[in-house]
C-alpha cells in the first residue's frame, strides 16, 4: 500500500487454507533475492511506516490472492517458524 515490496514466506499449505510468515523488510524495487539472514519481525513497538511482522498469518486462499504475491525463491521451513502454525492448528483457529 504505501509503494514498496515486502517478503512472506509461505510456511504450509492445508486444504482450507495456507500459513504464512509477513516480515517488516522494506524494498523500492521488488527483490530477486532476499537474505533471509537479515529478514526481521517488528512488532508493536514498530516505527512510523513500518510494517508490522507476524509469525504465522492463516489465509484462506482467496485473501492470499489478494497479496499478489510473487515466487522469488525456495527455501526450508524450520520447526521454530511452525511454531505459531502449531498453537493456531491446537486451538482450531480460523483462516482470515
Amino acid at each position: 500500500d504505501n509503494g514498496t515490496y515486502s517478503v512472506m514466506k509461505l510456511l504450509k499449505v492445508e486444504s482450507g487454507g495456507v500459513h504464512v510468515r509477513t516480515y517488516s523488510n522494506q524494498f523500492d524495487t521488488a527483490p530477486t533475492k532476499v537474505d533471509e539472514t537479515k529478514l526481521y519481525m517488528a512488532g508493536i513497538d514498530h516505527k512510523p511506516n513500518e510494517t508490522i511482522g507476524l509469525a504465522d498469518l492463516p489465509l484462506k486462499p482467496q485473501s492470499f490472492e489478494n497479496y499478489k504475491a510473487t515466487f522469488v525463491q525456495q527455501s526450508t521451513v524450520s520447526d521454530d517458524e511452525l511454531a505459531g502454525y502449531k498453537t493456531w492448528k491446537k486451538a482450531n483457529g480460523p483462516y482470515f
